[in-house]
């Protein structure tokens, strides 16, 4: 196998130096006890190219980290060490797998995903699933390998905690496990499979997942031959480590222009632009192709304020600790670490498809001073990453093919957000894949009343600088709109007002265990009217609605919602309101944001806004 172990992972080398060096390396992470001790990520050291990494810096590490962890600082702490293999992109989705050093297990495990996952994984999953539920059924891939139901688990370094990601068909090759993840089921774990966004009812964040647990004990030339064996014989994947040609890295880039903006094919100009885009580490252990000064246009364009925001769901000091010194990671990047702490909605995500990803919103100066949590404010060129996707509305990142569809290239983004500000939506979404590092972070701003005590914490952990700057500069105070109207004044003018307060939140939590009854699928039918009050419990009406209303349909209780919704629209819409819409157009006093909704009932659910309109008309003639 001649490929590239590193972040940036361009530079070429001979055949047999890359395979020394690959040797070489696998001898050095096994002997590096990355983990079980605790380590503060400033004494993390970044791996560079096969060809030309510091192998005696790596074999160094296991004395220079002995010698730290004497140290037992309050700031430290736990987190698998992780690397990347950038290779084939036919057969790898993004060209790269992981490789992260578990030491409870004394393994080296390999993640990747498949870009067209074996279509036999479900098939054998739902048969020995019928035929048992012990883990103990046999049955055999196309290949002959026998495989067992097992399950794909993330463990909590410090607390034990476990998730279940969902089902695999589990087999072992000369002492290397694998794993390949069956999206279709989470059976051996709760069983329950969220449908928020997600129609298809997967797993989506495991579609295509593979995990290969090497022994660190293992001979390294055994281990070369025996992954090899495995991808091409049980994985159908020919020389998938091997060094990427100039060729793929080529059409790769070519690729990467074409989802990132959601083009068909390239003009000359945007063949060029192609060509020029440079792979860079955005994330310790993580690189991506960036379009260098990309951002600058999006600066002059919409403002120079204009910036990615990722809300922080604890606002502790240890969490703000961690993000300044370990960056921002995505669900699973966190989980499969060893970091099993769920972020606002990391189990929705991983259902919805969006938990690969770190999630951010587009905002102004402006729009940053009316918000609440601390606020990790990005510099503008993370934008020049072409490994992002966004919506208008909070969708949960989802991979769902229909959402996907419909999911907004940079420029229709920031139109949406930033070209007609009367109409922002403040949940618009970003996901960055896997994770955005330190240098990519201007600032965290905070209240002016939490920043002394914030300081202060850091300052008790040894953090007084990031990235040479004094973290005065990136711990800031955040500016009010002294325009903004604030909230007191409708206190106890809510929806129930005139019930005790007891009552009302008694009818709350009932609301939402009944949305967690729609999306887990107990619920098959929901009438119109419940439906609407459910969505208007929720922060988000349009975006509630919609979500609740596939998870029925998922149910097969489409039907019923569709003819409810073409009889109350017909009620309350008159026949000028139905011919906009009839043309993609708001009816009369309509929020732009309601579009939504109504394309979903024409699109997903099939209501026929012309026939409504023609019909209308007939009635008022």
């Amino acid at each position: 196998m001649n490929h590239n172990l590193a972040p940036s992972g361009l530079e070429k080398a001979g055949e047999q130096e890359v395979n020394d060096s690959y040797l070489k390396l696998m001898q050095a992470l096994k002997d590096v006890e990355f983990l079980g001790e605790k380590k503060m990520k400033a004494e993390a050291e970044q791996v560079e190219a096969v060809s030309d990494f510091d192998l005696e810096g790596i074999l160094g590490r296991k004395e220079k980290l002995a010698s730290d962890t004497e140290k037992e600082h309050s700031q430290e702490y736990l987190i698998r060490e992780r690397h990347e293999i950038i290779c084939d992109r036919d057969h790898i989705e993004n060209q790269r797998v992981d490789v992260v050093e578990n030491l409870e297990n004394q393994t080296l495990e390999y993640r990747f995903k498949l870009r067209e996952p074996l279509t036999e994984i479900s098939e054998l999953g739902r048969k020995l699933r019928s035929e048992s539920r012990e883990k103990d059924g046999e049955a055999w891939l196309k290949s002959g390998t026998p495989v067992r139901l097992g399950e794909i688990t993330y463990h909590d370094l410090e607390s034990k905690r476990e998730f279940r990601l969902c089902d695999a068909l589990v087999f072992e090759k000369n002492g290397v496990k694998v794993s390949l993840a069956d999206a279709t089921a989470r059976e051996l774990g709760d069983g329950v499979i969220s449908r928020k966004r997600n129609t298809s009812n997967l797993v989506r964040a495991a579609i295509g997942l593979v995990q290969m647990e090497v022994p660190k004990t293992m001979d390294e030339t055994v281990a070369q031959q025996t992954l090899d064996e495995i991808f091409r014989q049980d994985l159908g994947v020919e020389d998938a480590l091997d060094e990427v040609s100039e060729r793929a890295e080529r059409d790769y880039r070519i690729a990467r222009l074409k989802w990132q903006y959601k083009l068909e094919d390239l003009d000359a100009e945007q063949l060029e632009r192609a060509e020029k885009l440079t792979r860079r580490e955005v994330f310790p252990g993580y690189s991506t192709y960036v379009e260098n000064g990309k951002h600058e246009e999006y600066l002059a364009k919409y403002g120079e304020d204009v910036r990615a925001v990722h809300m922080l769901n604890s606002m502790s000091v240890d969490s703000v600790y961690q993000v300044l010194t370990t960056g921002l990671m995505s669900t699973t990047e966190r989980f499969s670490r060893g970091v099993v702490k769920n972020g606002i909605s990391s189990v929705l995500d991983i259902d919805s498809g969006g938990a690969d990803n770190v999630f951010t919103r587009i905002m102004n100066a402006a729009q940053r001073s009316k918000i609440q949590n601390h606020a990790v404010v990005l510099k503008p060129e993370i934008f020049d990453r072409t490994d992002w996707y966004a919506y208008n509305v909070d969708s949960y990142g989802s991979t769902n093919e229909a959402h996907f569809a419909g999911r907004l290239a940079p420029e229709e983004i920031f139109q949406r957000t930033m070209g007609d500000l009367k109409h922002y939506s403040a949940d618009n979404e970003q996901m960055f894949r896997t994770g955005i590092g330190v240098d990519y972070i201007e600032a965290i701003e905070v209240d002016e009343l939490d920043r002394d005590e914030l300081l202060e914490g850091l300052y008790q952990k040894g953090l007084f600088e990031v990235n040479g700057r004094p973290i005065e500069e990136v711990i800031v105070a955040r500016e009010f709109d002294e325009d903004d109207d604030d909230d007191w004044g409708d206190w106890g003018n809510f929806e129930g007002a005139g019930e005790s307060v007891e009552d009302f939140l008694a009818e709350n939590l009932r609301k939402q265990e009944r949305i967690e009854a729609i999306y887990n699928g107990e619920v098959k039918e929901v009438s119109l009217g419940e439906l609407t009050a459910l969505a208007e419990s929720s922060e988000d009406f349009n975006d509630t609605f919609v979500s609740l209303a596939e998870a029925i349909m998922g149910q097969g209780g489409g039907a019923k919602l569709k003819a409810d919704l073409e009889t109350h629209l017909g009620q309350v819409l008159g026949a000028e309101d139905l011919a906009n819409l009839a043309s993609g157009k708001l009816p009369k006093d309509f929020a732009p944001n309601d579009l939504g909704v109504f394309l979903f009932s024409k699109n997903q659910l099939g209501v026929d806004f012309g026939k409504m309109y023609e019909e209308a008309k007939g009635w008022t003639v």
